[in-house]
């Protein structure tokens, strides 16, 4: 009897991962390879962002305290720094001359008040870096015909401005026949009327009578630098040849200066309008009385008038 052999079973055979491609397997474990590189260097991009970050803000966040030195210092040195820019409204006086002319000056808390209230008018005046020192120098000159000149100054370090006051220098006395007796300045303006100051004894001026019926008032310019001029050479020439001056006469409606003598029984007729030639008319004149009292002619009993240049008639 024949044995009946059963169904032979297919043989398992396992598959040798030795035996599969090789590109397979290799394919298999760099993919693995290559997302674990592509995870990690995702954890180390982000992990050294937070990480820069964090200390982008950990200087400003927890260290901010350190530069307060610094910034105390800033604070400080601004704050004296606008400190120092501030002036006060109370001014120093200070007087350029002391001579006899400074009896015309009013006293120095006159010119502080006055300042003080200039200074006060405006925020921008109290201030060294807005203050408008041209300003308050000629309303103060203004303010004060008797001041020549006015200007002020600014401490470098301090808050009290300075202000320098240059008394006007008084040349003669106008007679006016309206008006009254006024101080002139060697300028040709009005300082002040007689009537409210007190001329020292140890000072003197010359007198000039005016009879073209000019109106006088304190600060306005009455005669020219060119007439004062010619009024003071005139006066120092003679008073060096012997003639004291004992007035002067401005004739109306004329540009004519009469000056009458001590001790000389004529006057001199001079040409104000030729003041470019003082020179000429006074040593005219000189010469003329010179040649009358050599030559033992008459003295001239009215006058000698030289109001033309080279020329002398006398009467």
């Amino acid at each position: 009897m024949k044995k009946i052999k059963s169904p032979e079973q297919p043989i398992r055979h396992r598959r040798d991962s030795a035996n599969l491609p090789r590109g397979e397997a290799f394919s298999y474990y760099s993919a693995r390879n290559n997302q674990s590189s592509e995870d990690t260097n995702t954890t180390v991009r982000q992990s050294g962002a937070s990480e820069t970050a964090k200390d982008a803000t950990t200087p400003v966040l927890n260290h901010w305290w350190k530069h307060l030195p610094t910034i105390i210092s800033t604070i400080v040195i601004l704050f004296c720094f606008g400190y120092e820019l501030v002036l006060t409204t109370n001014p120093k006086i200070v007087i350029l001359k002391d001579d006899s002319a400074n009896f015309l000056l009013k006293p120095p808390v006159v010119y502080i008040n006055a300042a003080s209230k200039l200074f006060k008018q405006s925020l921008s005046d109290q201030n060294k870096l807005t203050i408008n020192t041209g300003y308050i120098s000629e309303r103060l000159q203004k303010m004060f015909p008797e001041l020549n000149s006015v200007s002020v100054t600014l401490p470098v370090l301090g808050h009290r401005p300075i202000i320098y006051l240059d008394p006007a220098t008084p040349s003669l006395i106008l007679d006016t026949q309206s008006s009254g007796d006024y101080l002139i300045d060697s300028y040709g303006k009005a300082l002040v009327n007689l009537e409210n100051v007190k001329i020292p004894q140890s000072v003197s001026f010359y007198t000039v009578k005016d009879q073209t019926g000019l109106k006088v008032n304190v600060g306005q310019d009455v005669l020219s630098t060119s007439d004062i001029n010619f009024i003071q050479y005139v006066a120092a020439e003679t008073k060096a040849n012997s003639l004291n001056i004992k007035y002067m006469i401005l004739p109306p409606q004329s540009r004519e200066l009469d000056i009458y003598f001590n001790n000389e029984p004529y006057y001199v007729k001079f040409n104000l309008d030729t003041s470019s030639a003082m020179k000429q008319q006074v040593g005219t004149f000189l010469a003329t009385r010179e040649y009358l009292i050599k030559s033992n002619s008459p003295t001239p009993s009215q006058y000698i008038d030289v109001r033309v240049t080279g020329r002398a008639y006398y009467k």
